[in-house]
């Protein structure tokens, strides 16, 4: 029988470091299919498959309604029915710790979080799972008042700043979270050895950083490059070469080189894909049944 987990299973049963682990694996897979987004009007589905992990899946979208499925690869049966809005936060933050992991410079000290919205928390908490020299996170939001919470809640390295340029200037690691439709973000306040996540858009008219951003990047990685071409805005508004764009999961694999030396700028593109969502989901399920979470749902 599949099992059927709630939004507060899922928080109880996937933390971010246990996410950023599972999504390495998954991009490791040399096998890994992946077919990206399709829209509908008010719905969209993504799906993937991970042989490495013996499953497949996908993600469903349905009038602010999130589900993930998860398959038995061999046989086809159904493992697990997912709510998947805090799952998607999840694995949205474990995608750029993984990122940042692999490309934001070992002695990274200072933080930048543009967004202090629903998405926000998960990435600072990748952040820290990877860079544990982090001594300032500098919060900017539109709204002050939410910012001031956001680093009230995150602690004594925490503080809320008055703009963007002032989070960001002197940054070592920058993330975007935002639904921005114009750049928050300007390359010209990027700091030499800078590492950037642009997380919050995936759509093609919407864009958090700036051209000047995107030219100064001496790399840039996408979590899936044919999905990029229709949805990162970033990427699309600057007029990129394509061919200077690569899979994140070349990196994993040790395929593509990323940050070449310490005054780099490096670029991850987030856009969201099935793979993170299947891979996330089947960590979820394990860790439920492992500790009795859930309930088993009959399916024919």
């Amino acid at each position: 029988m599949a099992l059927w987990l709630n939004e507060a299973e899922v928080a109880a049963c996937l933390s971010v470091p246990d996410a950023i682990a599972a999504l390495r694996e998954a991009f490791a897979d040399p096998e890994a299919q992946v077919l990206p987004r399709w829209r509908g009007r008010g719905y969209s589905v993504m799906a993937a498959a991970l042989p490495a992990l013996g499953v497949c899946g996908l993600k469903q979208y349905i009038r602010a309604r999130f589900l993930v499925l998860v398959n038995d690869l061999a046989s086809g049966e159904t493992l697990g029915l997912i709510e998947a809005n805090q799952l998607g936060r999840i694995r949205t933050g474990a995608a750029s710790g993984l990122a940042t992991d692999l490309l934001a410079r070992p002695d990274a000290e200072v933080f930048a979080c543009i967004g202090s919205g629903g998405q926000a928390a998960t990435q600072v908490a990748a952040v820290l799972a990877v860079r544990s020299g982090i001594r300032e996170i500098r919060i900017y939001s539109r709204t002050a008042e939410r910012a001031e919470a956001f680093a009230s809640r995150l602690g004594p390295r925490a503080r809320a700043v008055a703009s963007a340029e002032e989070a960001v200037r002197g940054a070592d690691i920058v993330t975007t979270i935002t639904n921005a439709q114009k750049a928050v973000v300007e390359g010209a306040w990027l700091a030499p050895g800078c590492h950037v996540n642009a997380a919050g858009s995936n759509v093609d008219r919407n864009a958090e950083i700036d051209a000047e951003a995107v030219r100064r990047a001496t790399v840039i990685f996408a979590d899936n490059v044919p999905g990029a071409k229709h949805e990162a805005g970033d990427l699309i508004q600057a007029g990129i070469d394509w061919a200077g764009v690569h899979e994140l999961a070349d990196l994993v694999r040790g395929q593509a080189q990323g940050r070449r030396g310490p005054a780099d700028i490096t670029l991850f593109e987030s856009q969201g894909i099935a793979l993170e969502a299947v891979a996330a989901g089947a960590a979820a399920l394990k860790v439920a049944r492992a500790r009795g979470l859930g309930r088993e749902v009959p399916l024919p």
